[in-house]
Order: structure tokens, then C-alpha cells, then sequence
């Protein structure tokens, strides 16, 4: 059972189908491959908050602004 506050969980219920819509239309950010994104993504950012210690505030993903998405993914090492 996960956490609801876990990021896979915000991650995995971002990629569900949406409850309505438009019949025939399809759903934005479903499906299998949605999902493999999600995971890919939760990957990347465990990763590097492993490696630098740096978090992602709590918001889903496409709310950061630049500056916040800079702040956790800049690697000062490249700056030398």
C-alpha cells in the first residue's frame, strides 16, 4: 500500500484516465506509456535528490516554475 502524500502515488494517479470527458475523445496523459513515464520520471528525481540532496518542492511536476526545476536539476560541478 503506498503513501497518499508518496510521489509515486501523486505520480501514478497524474497518469490515470480521466473520470469524464468528451465522448471518443482521448483521455491526456493515460495509458501504459504515461505510467512508464511517471516511473522513469520518480527514477530520476530519487536519483538525484540521492545524489545532491536536493528535494522538489511538493507540487505536481508541471506547477514548478524554471527557477525551481534549475535549482534542483543544476549540477555545480559543471560550472568549474
Amino acid at each position: 500500500m503506498f503513501c497518499p502524500a508518496s510521489p509515486l502515488r501523486r505520480l501514478i494517479a497524474a497518469s490515470e484516465p480521466a473520470a469524464s470527458g468528451p465522448a471518443g475523445a482521448a483521455a491526456i496523459g493515460t495509458g501504459a506509456r504515461c505510467l512508464d513515464e511517471a516511473r522513469d520520471a520518480l527514477s530520476l528525481i530519487t536519483i538525484r535528490s540521492i545524489q545532491t540532496g536536493r528535494t522538489l518542492p511538493e507540487a505536481p511536476l508541471a506547477d514548478l516554475t524554471a527557477d525551481q526545476l534549475v535549482e534542483f536539476w543544476a549540477d555545480e560541478s559543471m560550472l568549474d
